[in-house]
């Protein structure tokens, strides 16, 4: 099959000729790399022109303006892939050199994986090791592993993202499900994997393949939080609003598969009915006014029921709602 990468790039002239040598370095050639750029204001287009001209393989360029938006942009680059698997690429990262070579081939091998996605080193800006990978980063357990390779890669899916977008290599047969995204901040990765999760299986490489790096100017950065760390992104998240967001994410997904014509079984159907109805009740406990101490039966009950523990992140989702 032949491999496309799409590539989003927004004033990524400091690290991505990194990126660029090593996608040019892969065991497995790839055909063609599409990149699009979000109205950079840095040598970022310089670079890619003076790569496009000695690359081994095709290079073709966009530049959006007004920029799109890391969400968008990626809609855009995988809309433009020709390639039969895509894969998806940051600009500040490196890739190892048997990436292309092991998810293009470990697709090839089960013509049921709809998507496949590896570890990832976590390193500084100078490449130096951080000490735990991206799985530790997304606490995506090795229970949660092993329910993944038993094609219950959903019921993890549900729960968290763990599959990081720059990780993951998905056929191309599926672009028609997954774009156009849905209009929410950076949720590309999430929604490849929780719609291909809907309709095909999803495999593992529990090897790092990637080098991910950390510096001041990443838009999310998976780092691996301390205690008081984990608090702040708690009441961040309640913030933010973003039960609401969650509960809006899998009604989107849902309704994207009806008009698609793709049939759920009931175990999966129930699941993510399920998943909308805690994400709602979650919004409902932090709107405005509620009475925190008359919501702690409500929150006990759900936790009695397993509902924390099957849709979010157990006995630390349960804490959050009831002190945050």
């Amino acid at each position: 099959m032949t491999c496309s990468v799409a590539l989003c790039t927004c004033n990524g002239a400091r690290y991505l000729p990194d990126q660029l040598a090593s996608i040019a370095a892969q065991s497995r050639p790839i055909d063609e790399l599409v990149v699009c750029d979000d109205d950079s204001t840095d040598a970022t287009a310089q670079i890619v022109a003076d790569f496009a001209a000695t690359a081994p393989f095709s290079v073709r360029w966009h530049i959006h303006r007004p920029a799109l938006g890391t969400t968008h942009n990626f809609q855009r680059a995988i809309s433009l892939c020709g390639g039969g698997i895509i894969f998806l690429a940051d600009q500040d990262d490196l890739w190892e050199a048997n990436k292309v070579e092991v998810l293009a081939g470990e697709l090839e091998a089960h013509e049921s994986c709809a998507l496949v996605f590896s570890n990832g080193a976590v390193v500084d800006e100078r490449l130096s090791p951080r000490g735990y990978d991206l799985w530790k980063a997304l606490w995506f357990t090795r229970g949660e592993q092993r329910r993944v390779m038993r094609s219950q890669a959903l019921d993890v899916f549900i729960k968290h993202t763990v599959a990081a977008g720059t990780t993951m290599a998905f056929r191309a047969a599926h672009r028609a499900l997954l774009v156009p995204f849905p209009s929410m901040p950076s949720v590309h990765d999430a929604w490849c994997a929780a719609l291909l999760a809907c309709v095909g299986h999803v495999r593992l490489i529990p090897h790092p393949l990637i080098r991910y790096r950390l510096h001041q100017n990443n838009q999310i950065g998976l780092r691996r939080w301390n205690l008081p760390g984990q608090l702040a992104q708690a009441r961040r998240q309640v913030n933010r609003g973003a039960f609401a967001q969650e509960a809006e994410f899998f009604q989107a997904l849902l309704e994207r598969l009806s008009r698609h014509n793709i049939p759920l079984d009931d175990r999966r159907r129930r699941l993510l009915e399920d998943k909308i109805c805690h994400a709602t009740f979650r919004d409902q406990l932090h709107k405005r006014g509620v009475s925190r101490p008359l919501s702690w039966p409500r929150i006990v009950a759900a936790a009695a029921r397993g509902d924390y523990h099957r849709y979010a992140y157990g006995a630390k989702s349960v804490l959050q709602d009831l002190f945050l």
